[in-house]
């Protein structure tokens, strides 16, 4: 594998650097038509949503949502850039990013894979990292907020997804709509499972710590064979699905890279 055409010397230490970062994964991809670029699009939708809030006074500390934000971000892209070095990140990471080599698999596939891996596993963990011993509950409310970017992201998502495969978006407005549970993945229950994460991981030393990671990190893996392999009446749409959208990477992630979130 290639090594990282855009390498970092450093971590991202702050909101700006995690957009320039993510910047360059998008644009990348772009260029290269690679699938990577969905998740990295949506991402950077969020970043930016999370620095308009920052901006707007809408969180209660805005130099720890920076540094969460940055410490979120890092795990992202020390996976990404393990991964593209022949190494091995976590399971649920290298199951997004296999997937994203795929042709054969769904857009939507492709964002719940790196979504999975987001929420379930690095969301929680991050949020420990930047609160001290005992402090995780002064958090609650900014995490709150940033679920609420991460719930809004669904519908828009959904509908830019829609434009590239027409059988998919038929059946969501036959099913009036999109719904939170989407290929055996369900957003709101991964959210809420992320604060449960972020409480449990806040009180551990860092060798007990890093047994729970591991064991959400197999729990996220599990479920992102279920998103990728499906099986019965969902597999079998997919299965479906996938011959009438359209194939054009670059169009994708410029359709995922213009969604506007909710105010």
């Amino acid at each position: 594998m290639n090594t990282l055409a855009y390498a970092r010397p450093i971590a991202a230490e702050n909101i700006d650097d995690v957009l320039r970062l993510l910047g360059a994964v998008v644009d990348e991809a772009r260029a290269k038509g690679h699938r990577r670029g969905y998740f990295a699009s949506i991402y950077l939708i969020m970043s930016r949503a999370i620095q308009e809030g920052v901006e707007r006074g809408r969180f209660e500390d805005a130099g720890r949502m920076s540094r969460f934000t940055a410490a979120f971000a890092n795990r992202y892209l020390d996976a990404l850039s393990s991964y593209r070095a022949g190494g091995m990140p976590t399971r649920a990471w290298r199951a997004a990013f296999r997937c994203g080599e795929r042709r054969d698999r769904l857009i939507l596939q492709h964002l719940v894979m790196g979504i999975n891996a987001h929420i379930n596993l690095d969301l929680g963990i991050a949020a420990a990292e930047v609160v001290p011993p005992g402090g995780i509950g002064d958090l609650e409310g900014d995490f709150e907020l940033v679920n609420r970017v991460i719930g809004g992201l669904l519908d828009p998502m959904q509908e830019a997804v829609g434009r590239f495969s027409p059988l998919l978006d038929l059946l969501w407005r036959v099913t009036d709509g999109p719904d939170d549970e989407i290929l055996n993945f369900s957003f709101s229950a991964a959210r809420e499972a992320a604060w449960q994460h972020a409480v449990i991981l806040s009180g551990q030393p860092p060798g007990q710590r890093d047994a729970t990671v591991n064991t959400l990190d197999r729990h996220a893996a599990v479920l992102a064979r279920l998103v990728i392999e499906p099986s019965g009446i969902v597999g079998k749409t997919v299965s479906l699905v996938r011959h009438t959208e359209h194939d054009d990477a670059p169009a994708v992630i410029d359709s995922l890279s213009s969604i506007v979130l909710p105010a």
